[in-house]
């Protein structure tokens, strides 16, 4: 296993780097991504990809994980006080609605665009990943990408956020405007 993980050239997701048969298929799907494909965390390697999880990695530190309890507690209370309890679907009233706001808490996002701000990463990661989707063109996930990445740059956030320290990072030339965007956009789909 350790060997696979090393060899970058033969078992790649970066289509910049990928070899062989494997390579190919990676440059074929990378040629379709509606994302650029080398500056997603799930598609790069080495150095790019050490930057992109280092660019990331303060917000997922045990203290800052630690300091979510209260707000996620209090989310998680919310959620199930307005639940309707007929029966509760656990799932779609409760596990989905927590995910999603404690990862745009994490991201600083306590806006009414936080669900377009969802919407339209779901949409971008499966065109990536599964490809233009019915309904789909590659000019539309164009603008689709160039509206998400207005709203991140737009959007007020906490100071203390990820995604005010995702933009620091861009500002100091740590990460490029796709950089920040695919990893918002990742972020925003887990």
């Amino acid at each position: 296993a350790t060997a696979i993980l090393r060899d970058d050239h033969t078992f790649s997701a970066d289509a910049r780097i990928s070899s062989g048969h494997a390579g190919a298929l990676v440059q074929a799907v990378a040629a379709q991504s509606p994302l650029p494909y080398d500056s997603l965390i799930s598609t790069t390697d080495g150095p790019a990809h050490a930057n992109l999880r280092r660019s990331a990695a303060a917000a997922f530190a045990p203290a800052a994980v630690d300091s979510l309890r209260t707000p996620i507690r209090t989310l998680a209370q919310h959620l199930l006080d307005t639940a309707s309890h007929e029966p509760l679907d656990a799932i779609g009233q409760f596990a989905q609605p927590l995910s999603l706001g404690v990862t745009l808490h994490l991201l600083g996002i306590d806006t009414p665009d936080a669900a377009r701000i969802h919407q339209l990463a779901q949409l971008l990661i499966i065109a990536t990943q599964f490809g233009l989707q019915p309904g789909q063109t590659a000019a539309s996930t164009t603008e689709t990408r160039e509206e998400f990445a207005l709203l991140i740059d737009t959007l007020e956030v906490r100071d203390d956020s990820l995604l005010a320290s995702l933009r620091s990072a861009r500002t100091a030339g740590r990460l490029s405007q796709d950089d920040l965007t695919s990893l918002v956009i990742f972020i925003a789909t887990v």
